[in-house]
């Protein structure tokens, strides 16, 4: 399994790949979980551990921008790719921003011919070394696309592609940047023989944006490591609204607290808590700085708490503290990992009807789903919750059992097994 690492903070890719890398292990297979461009972070024991990073970021990076560092001896490459180079810049600001990284994401969707075919070439000699040699090749997602053909040729086995949340990236990319990086994605996925999409909804998003056939392309729900997650042994001694995702306004941040505000204005009573947690960079510090001057301005922040770059025993003590989780994400997403987390906590989730939230929601009745996200209905649907006991402990059962059955880890990785193994055959 190749997986883009982020060098600094975790994402959701990064803790669904971990946790199918570890289901698959759990069921008897050798599997490799190795890093690109910069070093896996999760928030638990990493299925990555010990690997080296290949396809280094800074050697990425350089040979983009300068023909010098393409034709350099392959000793300062690795020099370059070394732990100690990458984790210096992994902090850096915008390393995973769209909006600076359009050129380069072109150059690596044209794999072989673009900028970083010097990496590509360390990189198949570094897999031709692998033992055992592997039975297939997962790729993290479709913005590795570029490295299917060389990666069939260097190990000649077949190259199964992940797809999850490619699309908010590609879209967010400067204008003249995105529709060349769609088509070479369209173009290079054509040597895709199978796909796995973590959703039905991100199936049919991709499957139209790369012109895919259906019988191209799986569907396998993503799942977690239910270990330490559980409910709460009594509720919280006041109503608790929870956000867990990165802390930026794509992911609804301002949005929550909008609907926050809005809450407040209307409530009778002690006033709930708002209690925020998830990855923060630092390009995302100025969007949380934000949040905090809003609800300042609004006279509402004095139940704010703000819980950044949680461990998984954190985060899992974070969850049992809420009444209701609300992530109402401002962008496509194609799954939405900690909907099931707080499910598998015992906590309601109140999501907008966008990506493939509803289908998540739908498939556990662990939640209620709001037609129209803006800050009064989006209060609204969390106020019911609040004031309804019952409800709330009606959906947090449904949820949670629903989670156990069809969402642990040791579920996808089944499934994946499955998959794999009929294409190998």
């Amino acid at each position: 399994m190749l997986t883009a690492g982020t060098g600094s903070f975790h994402c959701g890719t990064c803790l669904r790949d971990n946790a199918l890398a570890q289901g698959l292990r759990g069921l008897g297979h050798h599997v490799r979980l190795v890093p690109l461009y910069l070093p896996l972070i999760t928030d638990g024991e990493s299925a990555s551990a010990g690997e080296d990073v290949l396809l280094g970021g800074v050697t990425a990076y350089l040979q983009q921008h300068s023909a010098l560092f393409r034709a350099m001896p392959k000793w300062v490459d690795r020099a370059l790719d070394s732990r100690a180079v990458l984790s210096l810049v992994s902090g850096r600001a915008g390393a995973t921003d769209p909006a600076g990284l359009g050129p380069m994401t072109r150059s690596m969707l044209a794999g072989e011919e673009g900028h970083q075919a010097r990496a590509i070439e360390r990189l198949q000699e570094s897999v031709r070394a692998i033992t055992p040699r592997p039975d297939a090749v997962i790729l993290s997602n479709g913005l590795l696309l570029g490295l299917v053909r060389p990666l069939e040729r260097a190990l000649d086995c077949p190259v199964v592609c992940t797809l999850q949340g490619e699309d908010a990236f590609l879209d967010a990319l400067p204008d003249g940047e995105r529709d060349a990086a769609w088509a070479l994605a369209a173009e290079r996925a054509k040597d895709v023989s199978h796909f796995i999409a973590v959703s039905a909804y991100h199936r049919d998003v991709m499957q139209a944006r790369l012109q895919l056939t259906p019988s191209r392309v799986h569907v396998v729900h993503n799942g977690i490591d239910l270990t330490g997650f559980s409910p709460a042994e009594a509720p919280p001694s006041r109503p608790t609204i929870g956000y867990l995702a990165r802390l930026c306004a794509e992911k609804g941040l301002m949005a929550l607290v909008e609907a926050y505000i809005a809450l407040r204005a209307t409530w009778e009573g002690p006033p709930p808590g708002l209690l925020l947690g998830g990855t923060l960079t630092a390009l995302d510090k100025p969007v949380l700085a934000s949040a905090y001057q809003r609800l300042a301005e609004a006279g509402v922040s004095d139940q704010l708490e703000v819980h950044p770059n949680m461990t998984l025993e954190d985060k899992q003590a974070f969850l049992r503290r809420l009444s209701v989780l609300c992530v109402p994400v401002q962008v496509s997403e194609s799954f939405g990992l900690y909907a099931l987390e707080a499910m598998a906590s015992g906590v309601p989730v109140v999501a907008p009807h966008r990506g493939a939230l509803p289908e998540v929601l739908e498939a556990t009745g662990g939640g209620i789903v709001v037609e129209d996200d803006s800050p009064e209905p989006l209060a609204a649907a969390i106020i019911d919750l609040l004031l309804a006991p019952p409800k709330r402990e009606v959906l947090a059962r449904a949820g949670r059992a629903a989670v156990i059955a069809k969402f642990g880890s040791d579920t996808m990785a089944n499934r994946v097994a499955d998959i794999i193994s009929e294409i190998v055959t």
